[in-house]
């Protein structure tokens, strides 16, 4: 943990926090536990860990090099603990939101496991038990101390094997990591950080190849935004705590990047586009199959065009989407055409647009996207343009689709209640 004196500890730079190409982190700490009775659960002291926020939280000791890239090239050496759901939540909202300060969690009863393996499925499986959980958090440096019993109080309801440290009465496992300020903004989202020195103008984005990949390219906002492009623009793209959330869109012709590697800017180029129907899980949904999709939303309330202007800022309800999605081998490409008016039976504005999204963002901050990677680079397809855009809306008052039908409902429920209660 840091100093408690006034000398703050220095900021690693994006470029030297620890996130392999699947998306997972690689930190700062130790698995400690003793022996099994048969010697089963292998056991390792590498002086880090790699945590997993796929499947729940997941972490297993683990050796790491850089790569060229920036990313790391790890290799597991030890057992894989899964912490309960709760404590997991908990452990990841400290992460992403959590002020200085020490927080105290325990659970009394069976639940979380270790693994003697992380692969196969033919592994051996200890239940554990009575969880504690510290979380210390002091000039945004983030502790995490965590320990269980090595032993299930009810085997019969858990379904496990069995006790595996049964003639070690009080065996437990202790867990300690550790996450510097900036793996908190870049892959957990946090807010902001202080602390960050040094400013200039970044240069006009640009999108790397799976071939090319350098995490200090990943276009990650000092507020825990991401950004994309869009020509020689900046897209930042925001949701709410979970990827299910809406996604908001806002433009710059310029930002700066700090000593940090992060990204700042100031006032955005109006008009800002609120899609509370489209979020990130939506669009890998529909491309996880074929990298390709085309879907269309009309005749309802699908989000909001805001405008500004000196008067203050005015908006358009959007009555008609159309989006046409591809992921290919230098990232994520959505196109739109949005229909919005002010009222309901006014002629619709015409607006095209869209945005390409980093790998190097998506390793960051979406596994689900990143572990699509490898699949990609199979098919070795390489592809610069984002896809054309989409057909003009066709001549009918029916959402397309049952999922297109369902965020129709939401949408329009969710801009009634914000703008016309």
């Amino acid at each position: 943990m840091p100093s408690t004196s006034s000398i703050r500890r220095p900021l690693p730079r994006l470029r030297e926090i620890g996130v392999d190409l699947n998306g997972n982190l690689i930190v700062p700490g130790t698995m400690v536990f003793p022996v099994d009775d048969a010697g089963l659960f292998p056991k390792m002291e590498t002086g880090y860990l790699r945590l997993s926020r796929l499947w729940g939280l997941r972490l297993a000791p683990c050796r790491a090099v850089r790569e060229t890239s920036g990313f790391m090239q790890p290799s597991e050496a030890g057992s894989e603990l899964s912490i309960p759901e709760e404590l997991s939540v908990f452990i990841l909202r400290k992460l992403r939101d959590g002020a200085d300060g020490r927080y105290e969690r325990t659970l009394p009863f069976d639940c979380g496991q270790l693994d003697s393996v992380s692969w196969p499925k033919s592994k051996n499986i200890q239940p554990l038990s009575h969880w504690t959980l510290i979380i210390e958090i002091s000039e945004e440096w983030v502790k995490v101390s965590l320990a269980a019993k090595l032993h299930a109080d009810n085997l019969v309801m858990t379904g496990f094997q069995g006790n595996f440290w049964s003639a070690q009465n009080g065996a437990a496992i202790e867990v300690s990591f550790e996450v510097d300020p900036i793996a908190r903004v870049a892959y957990f989202g946090k807010w902001s950080t202080s602390g960050l020195t040094g400013s200039e103008l970044a240069d006009a984005p640009s999108v790397s190849s799976l071939n090319s990949l350098n995490i200090s390219n990943a276009m990650i906002g000092s507020n825990g935004g991401i950004f994309g492009s869009s020509g020689s623009k900046w897209v930042e793209i925001l949701w709410g705590e979970d990827p299910a959330d809406g996604i908001h869109l806002s433009y710059y012709n310029v930002v700066s990047k700090n000593d940090q590697d992060l990204l700042s800017f100031d006032s955005p180029l109006y008009p800002i586009i609120i899609l509370p129907c489209i979020s990130i899980n939506f669009i890998r949904k529909l491309i996880i199959e074929n990298f390709y999709a085309k879907i269309e939303f009309y005749d309802g309330e699908f989000g909001v065009i805001v405008f500004g202007g000196s008067t203050g800022s005015t908006w358009e309800i959007i009555r008609n989407i159309f989006l046409s999605i591809k992921l290919n081998n230098l990232g994520l490409h959505v196109s739109y055409v949005i229909y919005s008016s002010y009222l309901k039976n006014m002629k619709n504005s015409r607006r095209e647009g869209g945005f390409s999204l980093s790998w190097e963002v998506m390793i960051l901050r979406l596994p689900e996207m990143a572990q699509l990677r490898s699949r990609v680079e199979a098919m070795e397809e390489v592809d610069s343009g984002a896809p054309a855009n989409p057909a003009p809306p066709p001549q009918s008052d029916a959402a397309v689709g049952s999922d297109a039908a369902t965020k129709s409902s939401v949408a329009s429920s969710f801009f009634r209640r914000l703008f016309l209660k």
